[in-house]
């Protein structure tokens, strides 16, 4: 199982705030963490989230 660290998803998307991530989480579909202590994430969700998010919209 590839995962990713709160921290590496923070660099991966370029953000500085865990309050971004969390406003993702809530407003854009962004994936859930799998584990809590240490928050990891799923490698291939993150990824998969930022292609959707780079489709175009569907007029």
């Amino acid at each position: 199982m590839n995962v990713m660290t709160k921290e590496e998803v923070m660099d991966f998307l370029q953000v500085k705030s865990r309050d971004t991530l969390y406003r993702y989480e809530r407003d854009s579909g962004f994936p859930h963490p799998i584990k809590t202590h240490p928050t990891l994430y799923l490698k291939s969700a993150v990824e998969a989230w930022v292609i959707r998010r780079s489709e175009p919209k569907a007029a």
